[in-house]
């Protein structure tokens, strides 16, 4: 189930967080979703949802280079959100597509539905950083993988006032001082 949620940032209209039941052989029988639309507000969601996308997409193909492509969908995200907990929907990549609010998790997911959208190959990573639970994106720029953390950008940003790039198109060894990687998503391809 998270390897589901994590590869599918369009899935935005349900929880991350489910249940399950498994017998004494320890097969699982039921999942138990959670979702934070409801039936009749999801046209509309996703219509929105995808009103978002294709303007992100579409603005960033007016650059010819995967990097300006990517620059693009990262200023932008961060432009369009403020850091909050307490948006109930910050777990997805509609809340930063569509709120102006998210948490970690909203912005990566954003950024991964964007660069899907375009073609590029971007992974949804979870781990620990600056000693709490915390997610960002693996990205494939012209041939090699690179970390980025559109979260930790922005806050910078507002800090400064001014765009921060510093975890931008990192290797893991730039990564290492601050983040460190899940067990499930320590399996993603290594940034070097």
């Amino acid at each position: 189930m998270n390897s589901l949620f994590n590869d599918h940032p369009e899935l935005f209209w349900v929880y991350t967080s489910y249940q399950y039941a498994v017998d004494s052989s320890n097969i699982v029988h039921k999942v138990r979703l959670k979702f934070c639309i409801t039936k009749d507000e999801l046209p509309q969601a996703q219509a929105n949802f995808n009103d978002v996308l294709n303007s992100l997409v579409s603005g960033a193909k007016q650059f010819t280079s995967q990097v300006d492509q990517e620059k693009y969908l990262h200023d932008a995200i961060c432009q369009m959100n403020t850091y909050d907990p307490d948006n109930h929907m910050n777990q997805s990549a509609y809340s930063a597509l569509t709120t102006g609010t998210s948490v970690c998790a909203g912005y990566a997911r954003a950024f991964q539905a964007a660069c899907q959208r375009l073609g590029i190959t971007c992974y949804y990573v979870t781990g620990i950083s600056m000693g709490s639970t915390h997610a960002w994106n693996v990205v494939k720029i012209d041939g090699k993988f690179y970390n980025v953390d559109l979260t930790w950008d922005d806050s910078i940003s507002e800090c400064i006032g001014v765009t921060s790039y510093d975890y931008f198109n990192k290797s893991d060894a730039a990564f290492a001082s601050d983040h460190s990687r899940s067990s499930l998503s320590g399996r993603i391809v290594a940034c070097n």
